[in-house]
């Protein structure tokens, strides 16, 4: 088994750097850094300044995207 963090983000939709500082809010509250209280507070404002900092891009990857209103799946693209 690897170590270290392992998070799983699905959204209908993504800003620009987004996922890396939510990761970085994350760990924040892990360490105790930021409160269960205080995170809830940066997701309620909508505010960026409020998250944590931006965590390096080494190790994030698009996994799968979907698109649920088209009837398509992944044998549909290595058909050809």
């Amino acid at each position: 088994m690897s170590k270290g963090l392992h998070f799983n983000v699905s959204a209908n939709r993504f800003l620009r750097g987004m996922v890396r500082a939510m990761v970085g809010t994350f760990i924040d509250v892990g360490l105790g850094k930021t409160s269960l209280h205080a995170f809830m507070e940066i997701l309620e404002s909508g505010t960026r300044c409020d998250a944590g900092q931006s965590v390096p891009p080494q190790g994030l990857f698009l996994e799968e995207i979907t698109y649920e209103y088209l009837p398509l799946d992944r044998i549909y693209f290595f058909r050809q």
